[in-house]
């Protein structure tokens, strides 16, 4: 297998693992949250992040709404 570059980073055969970060739709839309999610990717060692985009109204009906829970991001802790 030949090897691709991405950023500064070779993938292929022979070369070290490229974690991808899923943050999804976990961002809300908010860019500052999608920031802190970058961070802490960055933080676990990951080398990118992928995320996704929704229109909500067109995945949820507008009675889900109200019951989709913002749940604050935990503070990453040293195991």
């Amino acid at each position: 297998m030949s090897t691709v570059r991405v950023g500064n980073r070779l993938i292929g055969d022979d070369q070290p693992c490229f974690v991808v970060a899923e943050i999804g739709i976990n961002h809300n839309g908010d860019i500052d949250l999608a920031k802190r999610l970058i961070s802490v990717a960055v933080a676990a060692g990951c080398d990118a992040v992928k995320f996704q985009k929704r229109t909500i109204e067109v995945v949820y009906t507008p009675k889900s709404w109200p019951n989709r829970a913002r749940i604050p991001l935990a503070q990453p802790t040293a195991i």
